[in-house]
């Protein structure tokens, strides 16, 4: 971590949880729009688990069930149903495959698969309340759209507690996840390492805290540990009021951002790990 590269490493351990969350107390960097596309196929599959399974009320028991559907803008998607105890109920143990073929729908074109597996449901997942883990497999999952693209790899835990629309508790932890980002001819990776990330929802606030060692071209391929000192809510607008982040770095070297308010954040290096932030700079959120 260098006076050259400390505000980019703010940017890029800030943003690291886009590609896991649907919603976010945290900026997105300038892969918003495909990161936060990339974690809302995810979660809006969920629904349609549920909704497959209530379809299925002529499968054997313990038997697989696929289908092919065409897609709104062109393309199909292959939905496989694994109902592994054969009672037509999403449960524990079933698992769904999403298999996207150029698959456009709300003018993303989507490709690669995406497969949900339960571990334990309470309640519909079409309705509220309901509680979910699940674990859900990013297999070169790519969205595309425009000059933009992302590819998405890896194996996410899931926990959901969601008793309404607003009110909702959402904890997402991965040994490894990679998204691969272009847009043109620029182009990043980011892999996620030992990654914890919550979001809490309710009727006025968000609150974010993520967790874990986040390897990035946007800062030469090298790691860092990312860690919330204290959660990043927003109450209203784009971005978050308070909270602060510690991103730890080769030689004990640190950065530290600092949620000022809604409009700023205080961005502090410590490039020799001695404990003294002996630079530092305050941001607009939307500059990151």
């Amino acid at each position: 971590m260098t006076k050259d590269n400390y505000v980019e490493v703010a940017q890029e351990g800030l943003t690291s949880q886009a590609f896991l969350l649907k919603n976010s107390s945290l900026p997105m960097g300038g892969a918003n729009n495909q990161t936060e596309r990339l974690a809302q196929i995810g979660q809006d599959f969920l629904p349609s688990a549920q909704t497959r399974f209530g379809k299925a009320s002529s499968m054997a028991v313990k038997s697989v069930q696929s289908e092919s559907m065409p897609c709104d803008g062109g393309g199909s998607m292959t939905i496989t149903a694994n109902d592994r105890n054969g009672n037509q109920l999403l449960d524990s143990g079933d698992a769904l495959t999403f298999t996207a073929n150029q698959c456009r729908e709300n003018g993303v074109l989507l490709s690669g698969s995406l497969v949900i597996t339960v571990q334990r449901l309470q309640g519909n997942l079409d309705s509220y309340p309901y509680a979910l883990d699940a674990t859900v497999s990013y297999q070169q999952l790519t969205a595309s759209s425009g000059q933009e693209q992302i590819v998405g790899n890896g194996d996410v835990t899931l926990s959901v507690d969601a008793r309404n629309y607003n009110i909702q508790n959402l904890s997402l932890k991965t040994s490894q996840f990679s998204a691969a980002y272009r847009r043109g001819t620029q182009s990043f990776t980011q892999t996620l390492q030992n990654y914890e990330a919550s979001l809490k929802e309710t009727s006025s606030t968000d609150t974010t805290a993520v967790n874990g060692t986040v390897t990035s071209t946007g800062f030469g391929t090298q790691s860092v540990k990312v860690q919330t000192l204290t959660p990043f809510v927003r109450s209203s607008g784009a971005y978050p009021s308070s909270g602060q982040a510690l991103f730890t770095g080769a030689n004990k070297a640190t950065v530290r951002a600092t949620a000022l308010d809604s409009t700023r954040v205080k961005i502090e290096l410590d490039a020799d790990g001695d404990g003294v932030y002996e630079l530092n700079t305050t941001k607009l959120w939307r500059e990151l």
